[in-house]
């Protein structure tokens, strides 16, 4: 659930909310046994400007200046931390969106960045105050929510700024000039691994949104990954429907092994085709990936602020989120031991004996296929008498029947459908 307050949503039981993207109703959360997160976005500082001020780069830079001066912590932050380009001069980019009229500054969150006059104040020390103070109000937060953490405009960009090198764990880079400098989503990594570090040990967990993209750098300090997507691009505009591409869900799946990945729709609601929706979970459920929805924007007329949206797609949820959570309670694992004879049915598979083992097929093509799976049952460990292999999308879609043989079984599977199949009598 991003930022929408979750007793807010009408029957939210059926939707199967389990990680909150905000902490504004933490005591609900708990009691609810929803994961609740601190929204930071540890890279920027969005400054909004006064309407009649110039937007450049240079005016940003002078209202920051003016605004640590009259002692604003967060601006203060700024001065020590901005990333520098090539010429001395801070990252900035002018910006106009929903959130912010005026610029947005890159920085360096992290934890050895060291302020040149004693006192100041470095993105790191600002976030961290926040993060402790919060947790002193709620108790039962549950940690940290990385916004961010590969998206927009920063994150690979080049840090010049030489007094961050001093103390960085992290090997410098050089330009293509041969310039030695920092890659700044090294600065993410450094700031994503400290704040792991003591959100674990509070028995907490961190959470980022916007990875794995470009970096897998990130993902030993994260419990829980996720992204925005839009599935008919662009932004601002509407597209065809466009899944994510097979090679994009194995990159996430594998950075994450057993650990849950989150998608956020960004899309035009009145737009989508009803039938989109159910193809979007449907592929979500082949890669046990946790399907949600946001905004056409990221920010204005939210998803899970119109009634009309989501009541008509209750049944989706209740259809799909159980199974989702099923498969990812029993862990992906990266060797299915079974083997579809048509390549343009994909398989995956979750579990291990003797706990539950499930298989998830997924028809990749616009057409029906037929498809014969081939179970290795030796390198399972699964005896072939345990073999019980059970739909759990029986009524799918008609026609998708199935035939049990020795050394697994046939099946029959509509456009873009998925079927998922218990394998043994642990998956009961």
């Amino acid at each position: 659930m991003p930022f929408t307050d979750i007793a807010a949503v009408q029957g939210f039981e059926d939707f199967g909310f389990q990680f909150k993207e905000g902490a504004d109703n933490v005591p609900f959360d708990a009691e609810h046994g929803i994961y609740s997160f601190l929204y930071v976005e540890p890279w920027s500082n969005w400054v909004t400007m006064p309407p009649e001020m110039e937007r450049t780069a240079a005016r940003a830079a002078a209202l920051v200046t003016e605004r640590a001066a009259e002692g604003s912590e967060h601006e203060q932050a700024t001065l020590t931390s901005a990333l520098h380009n090539a010429d001395g001069s801070w990252a900035v980019t002018i910006a106009n969106e929903p959130w912010c009229d005026g610029a947005v500054f890159g920085l360096n969150p992290s934890p050895n960045v060291v302020p040149e006059r004693p006192g100041d104040i470095t993105q790191f020390e600002e976030l961290s105050r926040r993060i402790e103070a919060t947790f002193e109000h709620n108790p039962q937060l549950t940690g940290v929510y990385h916004d961010s953490f590969e998206m927009y405009r920063f994150p690979n960009y080049l840090n010049y700024r030489r007094e961050h090198f001093r103390r960085t764990s992290i090997p410098l880079v050089f330009d293509r000039e041969g310039r030695v400098c920092q890659l700044a989503m090294f600065n993410m990594v450094e700031f994503a691994r400290e704040i792991a570090k003591r959100i674990w040990s509070r028995g907490g967990m961190t959470f980022a949104n916007g990875t794995p993209h470009q970096f897998p750098w990130g993902a030993p300090w994260l419990d829980v990954m996720g992204t925005e997507t839009a599935w008919a691009p662009s932004w601002g505009t509407f597209g065809a429907y466009q899944p994510e591409s097979d090679s994009t869900f194995n990159y996430w799946r594998a950075l994450c092994y057993q650990r849950p990945y989150l998608l956020l729709l960004n899309t035009r609601y009145d737009l989508w085709e009803p039938e989109w929706f159910e193809r979007y979970m449907k592929r979500c459920t082949a890669y046990a990936a946790f399907p949600s929805m946001f905004s056409h924007n990221a920010s204005e007329d939210p998803y899970w602020q119109n009634p009309d949206l989501y009541n008509r797609d209750r049944p989706l949820f209740k259809r799909y989120i159980p199974i989702i959570s099923a498969l990812n309670a029993a862990g992906w694992e990266p060797i299915t031991h079974a083997r579809s004879d048509n390549p343009l049915v994909y398989l995956e598979r979750f579990g291990t004996p003797p706990g539950p083992v499930y298989l998830t097929l997924l028809n990749t093509s616009d057409e029906s296929q037929h498809a014969r799976i081939a179970i290795d049952f030796a390198q399972l460990g699964l005896p072939p008498s345990d073999f019980q292999p059970r739909p759990l999308l029986p009524d799918s879609r008609p026609g998708g029947a199935f035939t049990p043989e020795d050394s697994g079984f046939r099946i029959d599977l509509g456009p873009e459908d998925v079927q998922v199949f218990a394998l043994n009598p642990s998956s009961e």
